[in-house]
Protein backbone atom coordinates (compact mmCIF):
# COMPACT_ATOMS: atom_id res chain seq x y z
CA UNK A 1 0.00 0.00 0.00
CA UNK A 2 1.35 3.08 -1.42
CA UNK A 3 2.44 5.94 1.76
CA UNK A 4 0.90 9.37 1.62
CA UNK A 5 2.76 12.19 2.77
CA UNK A 6 0.85 14.97 4.66
CA UNK A 7 1.81 18.09 3.41
CA UNK A 8 2.39 20.53 6.58
CA UNK A 9 0.94 24.49 6.61
CA UNK A 10 4.77 25.19 6.11
CA UNK A 11 5.17 23.49 2.33
CA UNK A 12 1.75 24.16 1.58
CA UNK A 13 3.28 28.02 1.54
CA UNK A 14 6.07 27.14 0.08
CA UNK A 15 4.54 25.51 -3.32
CA UNK A 16 1.46 28.38 -3.64
CA UNK A 17 4.57 31.08 -3.32
CA UNK A 18 6.74 28.88 -6.11
CA UNK A 19 3.43 28.74 -8.52
CA UNK A 20 3.24 32.32 -8.07
CA UNK A 21 6.63 33.19 -9.11
CA UNK A 22 6.59 30.77 -11.87
CA UNK A 23 3.47 33.03 -13.05
CA UNK A 24 5.18 35.79 -12.81
CA UNK A 25 8.21 35.13 -14.23
CA UNK A 26 6.04 33.79 -17.17
CA UNK A 27 4.41 37.00 -17.33
CA UNK A 28 7.54 39.11 -17.23
CA UNK A 29 9.09 37.25 -20.06
CA UNK A 30 5.69 37.27 -22.12
CA UNK A 31 5.72 41.05 -21.78
CA UNK A 32 9.11 41.62 -22.89
CA UNK A 33 8.84 39.12 -25.74
CA UNK A 34 5.76 41.47 -26.82
CA UNK A 35 7.66 44.50 -27.16
CA UNK A 36 10.61 45.64 -29.15
CA UNK A 37 12.94 48.86 -29.72
CA UNK A 38 12.15 51.87 -32.16
CA UNK A 39 14.12 54.66 -33.27
CA UNK A 40 12.21 57.76 -32.57
CA UNK A 41 12.77 61.45 -34.01
CA UNK A 42 12.98 64.39 -31.94
CA UNK A 43 12.34 67.68 -33.52
CA UNK A 44 15.09 70.53 -33.10
CA UNK A 45 14.96 72.42 -30.06
CA UNK A 46 14.27 76.16 -32.06
CA UNK A 47 12.44 75.95 -35.06
CA UNK A 48 14.01 78.72 -37.63
CA UNK A 49 11.68 78.44 -40.46
CA UNK A 50 9.07 80.29 -37.60
CA UNK A 51 11.32 83.15 -38.63
CA UNK A 52 10.52 85.13 -42.19
CA UNK A 53 14.42 86.46 -41.96
CA UNK A 54 17.30 85.88 -39.34
CA UNK A 55 19.94 88.35 -39.86
CA UNK A 56 23.65 87.40 -38.78
CA UNK A 57 25.85 89.70 -37.74
CA UNK A 58 29.79 88.85 -38.19
CA UNK A 59 30.91 86.90 -34.95
CA UNK A 60 33.79 88.76 -32.82
CA UNK A 61 36.72 87.30 -31.18
CA UNK A 62 40.04 88.00 -29.74
CA UNK A 63 41.66 86.45 -33.01
CA UNK A 64 42.26 88.05 -36.93
CA UNK A 65 39.31 89.38 -39.46
CA UNK A 66 39.50 85.71 -41.03
CA UNK A 67 39.00 83.70 -38.36
CA UNK A 68 35.79 85.89 -37.91
CA UNK A 69 34.15 85.34 -41.10
CA UNK A 70 35.27 81.45 -41.01
CA UNK A 71 33.58 81.07 -38.11
CA UNK A 72 30.67 83.05 -39.41
CA UNK A 73 30.45 81.09 -42.39
CA UNK A 74 30.78 77.55 -40.88
CA UNK A 75 27.70 78.90 -38.34
CA UNK A 76 25.63 79.65 -41.71
CA UNK A 77 26.45 76.31 -43.03
CA UNK A 78 25.46 74.06 -40.14
CA UNK A 79 22.23 76.27 -39.78
CA UNK A 80 21.10 75.96 -43.00
CA UNK A 81 22.07 71.97 -43.56
CA UNK A 82 19.86 71.44 -40.08
CA UNK A 83 17.09 73.26 -41.44
CA UNK A 84 17.05 73.80 -44.82
CA UNK A 85 14.90 76.72 -45.91
CA UNK A 86 16.13 79.16 -43.06
CA UNK A 87 16.31 82.94 -44.45
CA UNK A 88 19.53 84.22 -43.19
CA UNK A 89 20.87 87.85 -43.80
CA UNK A 90 24.37 88.64 -43.99
CA UNK A 91 24.65 92.25 -42.09
CA UNK A 92 28.10 92.71 -41.76
CA UNK A 93 30.46 93.37 -38.97
CA UNK A 94 28.78 94.49 -35.50
CA UNK A 95 30.70 97.77 -36.08
CA UNK A 96 29.01 98.08 -39.38
CA UNK A 97 26.03 97.46 -38.41
CA UNK A 98 26.33 99.76 -35.39
CA UNK A 99 27.39 102.53 -37.71
CA UNK A 100 24.36 102.29 -40.26
CA UNK A 101 21.95 102.87 -37.61
CA UNK A 102 23.65 105.12 -35.67
CA UNK A 103 23.60 102.94 -32.46
CA UNK A 104 27.11 102.89 -30.14
CA UNK A 105 26.57 99.18 -28.68
CA UNK A 106 24.25 96.14 -29.25
CA UNK A 107 21.56 96.74 -26.79
CA UNK A 108 17.76 96.54 -26.95
CA UNK A 109 17.41 99.62 -28.76
CA UNK A 110 19.89 99.00 -31.39
CA UNK A 111 18.32 95.41 -31.70
CA UNK A 112 14.94 96.97 -32.80
CA UNK A 113 16.53 99.41 -35.07
CA UNK A 114 18.33 96.56 -36.97
CA UNK A 115 15.09 95.17 -37.27
CA UNK A 116 13.26 98.08 -39.04
CA UNK A 117 16.19 98.47 -41.22
CA UNK A 118 16.85 95.23 -42.36
CA UNK A 119 13.45 94.00 -42.73
CA UNK A 120 14.18 90.86 -40.10
CA UNK A 121 12.39 89.50 -37.24
CA UNK A 122 15.43 87.83 -35.56
CA UNK A 123 19.33 88.43 -35.62
CA UNK A 124 22.30 86.00 -34.36
CA UNK A 125 25.26 87.29 -32.96
CA UNK A 126 28.10 85.40 -31.28
CA UNK A 127 31.65 85.67 -30.05
CA UNK A 128 34.75 83.83 -29.37
CA UNK A 129 37.71 83.89 -26.77
CA UNK A 130 40.84 81.89 -26.98
CA UNK A 131 43.10 81.78 -24.16
CA UNK A 132 46.73 81.94 -24.45
CA UNK A 133 49.02 78.71 -24.53
CA UNK A 134 48.78 77.37 -21.61
CA UNK A 135 51.97 74.53 -20.22
CA UNK A 136 51.15 71.61 -18.22
CA UNK A 137 53.71 69.53 -16.58
CA UNK A 138 53.52 65.86 -15.19
CA UNK A 139 55.32 63.49 -13.68
CA UNK A 140 58.79 65.49 -13.44
CA UNK A 141 59.51 65.02 -9.65
CA UNK A 142 63.07 63.96 -10.00
CA UNK A 143 64.89 66.11 -12.60
CA UNK A 144 67.92 63.53 -12.13
CA UNK A 145 65.86 60.62 -13.56
CA UNK A 146 64.45 62.87 -16.26
CA UNK A 147 61.14 61.58 -16.82
CA UNK A 148 58.01 62.71 -17.39
CA UNK A 149 56.11 64.80 -19.86
CA UNK A 150 54.97 68.85 -20.47
CA UNK A 151 52.42 70.11 -22.98
CA UNK A 152 50.86 73.04 -24.16
CA UNK A 153 47.74 73.73 -24.67
CA UNK A 154 44.94 76.52 -26.21
CA UNK A 155 41.39 76.80 -25.19
CA UNK A 156 38.57 77.76 -27.03
CA UNK A 157 35.13 79.06 -25.80
CA UNK A 158 32.08 80.30 -28.14
CA UNK A 159 28.80 82.08 -27.59
CA UNK A 160 26.06 82.57 -29.52
CA UNK A 161 22.56 83.79 -29.33
CA UNK A 162 19.17 84.59 -31.04
CA UNK A 163 17.75 87.51 -30.42
CA UNK A 164 14.17 88.77 -31.76
CA UNK A 165 14.01 92.35 -33.02
CA UNK A 166 10.55 93.34 -31.83
CA UNK A 167 11.10 92.83 -28.42
CA UNK A 168 14.81 92.64 -28.03
CA UNK A 169 14.47 89.14 -26.15
CA UNK A 170 16.62 86.42 -26.44
CA UNK A 171 15.13 83.33 -27.46
CA UNK A 172 18.11 81.25 -27.57
CA UNK A 173 21.58 80.98 -26.46
CA UNK A 174 24.39 78.06 -26.13
CA UNK A 175 27.81 77.80 -25.02
CA UNK A 176 30.72 75.67 -26.47
CA UNK A 177 34.23 75.31 -26.14
CA UNK A 178 37.20 72.50 -27.30
CA UNK A 179 41.01 72.53 -26.70
CA UNK A 180 43.63 72.11 -28.69
CA UNK A 181 47.54 70.74 -27.94
CA UNK A 182 49.93 72.88 -29.57
CA UNK A 183 52.98 70.92 -28.34
CA UNK A 184 54.22 68.46 -26.63
CA UNK A 185 57.30 66.83 -24.63
CA UNK A 186 57.71 63.22 -22.79
CA UNK A 187 60.67 62.34 -21.38
CA UNK A 188 62.05 58.78 -20.21
CA UNK A 189 65.44 56.89 -19.52
CA UNK A 190 65.09 56.04 -23.42
CA UNK A 191 65.59 59.45 -24.54
CA UNK A 192 63.48 62.70 -25.28
CA UNK A 193 60.21 62.48 -27.78
CA UNK A 194 57.74 65.44 -28.38
CA UNK A 195 55.52 67.03 -31.14
CA UNK A 196 54.86 70.96 -32.51
CA UNK A 197 51.74 72.14 -34.17
CA UNK A 198 52.48 74.44 -36.82
CA UNK A 199 49.01 74.79 -38.19
CA UNK A 200 46.88 77.51 -37.47
CA UNK A 201 45.06 75.83 -33.93
CA UNK A 202 42.46 78.91 -33.54
CA UNK A 203 41.20 77.85 -37.11
CA UNK A 204 40.98 74.38 -36.86
CA UNK A 205 38.99 74.82 -33.12
CA UNK A 206 36.43 76.19 -35.05
CA UNK A 207 34.80 73.49 -36.68
CA UNK A 208 34.15 71.96 -33.53
CA UNK A 209 33.09 74.82 -31.44
CA UNK A 210 30.13 75.77 -34.29
CA UNK A 211 28.98 72.12 -34.66
CA UNK A 212 28.70 71.77 -30.94
CA UNK A 213 26.59 75.06 -30.40
CA UNK A 214 24.86 74.05 -33.42
CA UNK A 215 23.05 71.24 -31.51
CA UNK A 216 19.81 72.89 -31.10
CA UNK A 217 19.16 73.49 -34.65
CA UNK A 218 19.41 70.00 -35.74
CA UNK A 219 17.15 66.80 -35.78
CA UNK A 220 18.23 63.78 -33.32
CA UNK A 221 17.06 60.45 -32.32
CA UNK A 222 16.53 58.19 -29.17
CA UNK A 223 15.78 54.67 -28.78
CA UNK A 224 12.49 53.91 -27.70
CA UNK A 225 10.90 50.44 -26.35
CA UNK A 226 7.29 49.99 -27.38
CA UNK A 227 5.06 47.16 -27.05
CA UNK A 228 4.13 45.09 -30.55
Amino acid sequence: MPQLHRISGRDSVFAKLSILVLLLSLGIFEGCTRSHNVTVRVPPQIELRNYEAIGVIEFGSNADATINRYATQRFQSLVQSAQPGTRLVELGTAESVLAAIGARQLDADAIKKIGARYSIAAVFQGNITFSEPKVSVRGIADLANAQGSARAEMRGDMFAKLVETKTAASVWSNSSWVTKQLAGVHMSSGGIAGSVQTSNPQQEMVPDLVRSITSSFRESTVQQRVPN
